[in-house]
């Protein structure tokens, strides 16, 4: 979207007297080099705060609309002094695969002043750690980036706020040492390493991690039963299928919607039903959220999208009351509020 709008736009940026309107920041998407230049001259002039709420509603924009590009912007962004900037910035670039980033990233991850960067740049290098996996990076550099992410995790000196998030980079990783890693950060006594595990479980993709994450599925603490569905579903567990068809009905909203989600990757007789009763529900969230699974499902499994499937772990009363909503469970707004532009509920 170049052109007269997009230095308009610009220099509106660089004017501490114009508030920022969001409408204006599509003219940001796709600039050209020249419009790059035009922005690095501006930036310095730019209030912090129109540069902070900038990147965050770029990032919102970004996320609904997959047309705009705001990657120029975010690179820019990552030379900021202020520590807010440098992590927004980050985290908007979390689409961008280019080898080119790698440099920063690590630079960042080892030496900036602010924790919070610091673990933003351990989190935005896991999808370079799974590039090497694939075989898309060289040898030499994969390593680097592992070498310096397990050097991180080691130095018991660091916050960790940092150290866990470069738990949860790794786990994409094959490397031997791995496996180790995450079983000692399962055992840390800080309870976010533990979170950290059981993600990096998860996303490890071993099933030596299956026994453990079904265990966990049981947890008291929410937090914990939340990552540990996740990590069920990405691991695509079949024997977590009982628990996670219980936990439909589970007190914590962000338990039963991310339980949706893991019957879905998982799959079977079982699952499915359990998905189409919920797909029944009357409330709306947990409505979409099944039919998103059992599309994927279908699609994946080449199941017709209305064949009937029988199973003995399911029984429609008891997930679904005579209202068509889950029981036990007295359904607030806050399974709404997890989707901000959610639908109404059905009357």
């Amino acid at each position: 979207m170049s052109g007269p709008k997009t230095q308009k736009t610009i220099d509106l940026l660089g004017n501490a007297q114009e508030p920022l309107e969001e409408s204006v920041l599509v003219h940001l998407s796709n600039l050209t080099r020249e419009e790059q230049q035009s922005l690095e001259a501006t930036w310095p002039s730019i209030p912090l705060d129109k540069r902070r709420r900038m990147l965050s509603l770029m990032s919102e924009q970004a996320e609904e609309d997959v047309q705009l590009d705001f990657t120029a912007v975010f690179r820019r962004g990552l030379q900021d002094p202020d520590e807010s900037v440098r992590r927004l910035s980050v985290d908007g670039l979390w689409e961008d695969e280019a080898i080119t980033l790698i440099r920063p990233f690590l630079t960042m991850l080892r030496s900036d002043p602010s924790p919070l960067v610091r673990a933003s740049a351990a989190t935005a290098l896991a999808r370079f750690i799974l590039q090497g996996e694939l075989g898309y990076l060289t040898d030499e550099r994969t390593h680097e980036i592992l070498n310096t992410l397990m050097a991180i995790i080691a130095d018991a000196t660091l916050p960790i706020a940092i150290r866990r998030r470069a738990v949860e980079a790794i786990a994409y990783s094959s490397d031997e040492r791995v496996q180790k890693i995450i079983a000692r950060a399962y055992e840390d006594a800080s309870e976010e390493m533990r979170l950290s595990a059981l993600f990096a479980m998860g996303r490890s993709a071993d099933d030596y991690w299956c026994g453990v994450v079904r265990a966990e599925l049981a947890n008291p603490n929410p937090a914990f039963r939340f990552e540990a569905v996740r990590a069920a579903g990405e691991l695509a567990d079949p024997k977590a299928v009982e628990r996670l068809i219980v936990l439909l009905t589970d007190a914590d909203p962000e338990v039963r919607q991310m339980s949706i989600w893991a019957l879905g990757q998982i799959g079977g007789p079982h699952a499915m039903k359990a998905l189409r009763l919920i797909g029944q529900s009357k409330n709306t969230t947990l409505r979409r959220l099944a039919r998103d699974s059992i599309a994927e499902l279908s699609l994946r499994d080449e199941i017709t999208p209305g064949f009937v499937i029988e199973s003995e772990l399911v029984d429609e009363d008891e997930i679904l009351d005579e209202d068509g909503f889950l029981r036990e469970v007295d359904f607030p707004d806050d399974d709404e509020a997890f989707f901000e532009d959610e639908d109404e509920d059905d009357e």
